[in-house]
């Protein structure tokens, strides 16, 4: 008899925005051919820096961080990920150093790895990942920003006293350390990935009832629409995967020697 595998319903939508010249969000979802059993990859980058250059580095952990994580052969999945996000880091950080134009570029990264019946959020920077359950949200990536995760109207009150500072990126030094959360995931569980565009002019209460309200593609495009309704002058950028099904594998290997230097465990 056959095991139940996971199965999703993902959809990602990047908009322009009503004010921006250039998108410098980039958003993938991936899933390997050849190594289905790594698992769902969602990655949402935001970037940062003139000349086009945070466009360029967002493009750059979309495209590369998938590649470095799907090309691994290690059972070590998480060990895997994290070190695949600290060679993207590198790779950024060069990019910036040899083109003058592009000095000091970066991007947040935010995203989310789903293995069995396993849920990891990876973030840096202050694109957040979220887990709906049962009509609410029970985790939230933290932001690594001066003003941490506050709410939409607390940064429009802090929106001169420099809100967007961001503590972590992708990019500006040779080295990073990202936040993990793990969480076990059930059947109808909701995974959201977003860039500020959305968090900083819509509330978590406003972003639930979207999200919940419809099919995952037209729930994201939605919440694309409230972004701009309620005022939003960035990009905007949603990824949304609703867990259809969940694997009868608990299989997921965390055994990383120094894993207890960025990580949050929780199994619930």
């Amino acid at each position: 008899m056959l095991s139940a595998q996971t199965i999703l319903d993902s959809f990602a939508v990047t908009d322009l925005g009503q004010t921006r010249a250039s998108n410098e969000d980039s958003v993938v979802i991936v899933v390997s051919a050849e190594n289905p059993e790594r698992g769902t990859l969602l990655v949402l980058a935001d970037g940062l820096g003139g000349h086009n250059a945070g466009e360029v580095a967002s493009r750059m952990v979309t495209a590369e961080l998938p590649a470095c994580y799907f090309h691994r052969s290690g059972s070590n999945y998480l060990d895997d990920l994290v070190r695949s996000v600290s060679e993207v880091n590198s790779l950024v950080h060069s990019a910036g150093r040899e083109d003058g134009e592009r000095l000091g570029m970066c991007t947040t990264l935010v995203s989310a790895l789903i293995v069995n019946q396993y849920l990891v959020f990876l973030n840096v920077g202050d694109s957040r990942g979220y887990l709906i359950r049962n009509q609410r949200v029970v985790h939230r990536t933290k932001d690594h920003s001066l003003t941490g995760n506050g709410s939409a109207a607390q940064k429009h009150r802090n929106r001169h006293v420099m809100s967007h500072v961001l503590t972590q990126a992708i990019g500006p030094h040779p080295t990073v350390f990202p936040d993990i959360t793990i969480r076990k995931i059930v059947a109808g569980d909701l995974i959201l990935l977003t860039s500020d565009g959305l968090t900083d002019v819509a509330t978590d209460e406003e972003i639930v009832e979207i999200a919940l309200s419809e099919r995952v593609s037209e729930a994201a495009q939605r919440l694309v629409e409230l972004a701009k309704k309620n005022g939003s002058t960035d990009n905007i950028s949603v990824v949304l995967s609703q867990v259809v099904q969940v694997s009868d594998s608990s299989s997921f290997q965390i055994h990383m020697n120094y894993l207890h230097r960025y990580l949050v465990v929780d199994p619930r």
